[in-house]
């Protein structure tokens, strides 16, 4: 289950993972998904998963 305060404790923890699609960046973390677009760093996904999708590639 989530709500407004643990989806904001998400989008103030930092990015983790870079998309394959248009280099946009992720946040995933307590299996909330978070992607923001490039250019304007809004959030453009937002979504409950088990796992981080393919198309998302790890950070170090």
């Amino acid at each position: 289950m989530y709500n407004f305060d643990s989806v904001l404790e998400v989008a103030n923890k930092p990015v983790n993972y870079q998309s394959e699609h248009k280099e946009r960046q992720a946040k995933y973390y307590d299996s909330l998904l978070l992607i923001y677009e490039k250019d304007t760093n809004e959030i453009v996904t937002f979504m409950k998963t088990s796992k981080p999708a393919k198309s998302l590639k790890e950070k170090k």
